[in-house]
């Protein structure tokens, strides 16, 4: 019995690590290659398009609130000037009044912020896409299946590396994307 069982465990042993067709035919051979994606977004022309654009319109947006914020400076300052003369509960008012222009431009401080966000993240999405097929297509012509970010800090041989192939490609294909706000 105990050479029957010595036996068994020998032949599974055997089976478990004799490659049969089956094992081969269900893992395929690794073929790797590297694409540095934060370089692919930077340096395409659609991620540099898209990051002009959200710099523009941030820039004007900061500039709208730099404006509204000073205003509402100058209207606090004047009403610290009025205070002696005014009523204790004109002064009030007019303070509560400041209060609530100072809150909603908070508010559309935080709208515009969020509307550039929204809006980054859809260009971004739309550049991305772009370079997914651009990616799928390479996978498929060179034969690899697996793409590994190089931010993952992965060492690997120049010849790995097929960032540059996928830059080349993603700025024929695309040169610019609109970056469009989103109605409030």
């Amino acid at each position: 019995m105990k050479r029957h069982a010595i036996g068994l465990i020998c032949v599974f042993a055997l089976a478990a690590f004799t490659p049969g067709p089956a094992r081969s035919q269900q893992t395929p051979t690794p073929v790797i290659a590297v694409v540095d994606w934060q370089l692919l977004v930077n340096e395409s022309l659609a991620g540099q398009s898209v990051l002009a654009q959200l710099d523009a319109k941030g820039a004007i947006f900061r500039s709208e609130i730099t404006e509204k914020e000073n205003a509402l400076r100058a209207a606090d300052q004047e009403l610290a000037n009025q205070q002696a003369v005014l009523t204790p509960e004109a002064f009030n008012e007019r303070r509560r009044e400041l209060q609530q222009r100072a809150a909603e431009v908070q508010r559309e401080a935080q709208t515009r912020r969020r509307q550039l966000d929204q809006a980054a993240g859809e260009a971004m999405r739309q550049v991305e896409a772009v370079l997914m097929e651009v990616v799928d297509e390479l996978m498929a012509e060179s034969g690899i299946n697996i793409i590994l970010p190089k931010s993952q800090g992965v060492r690997t041989v120049p010849e790995m590396e097929i960032t540059q192939r996928v830059l080349e490609r993603v700025n024929e294909r695309v040169t610019s994307v609109k970056v469009t706000l989103p109605e409030n």
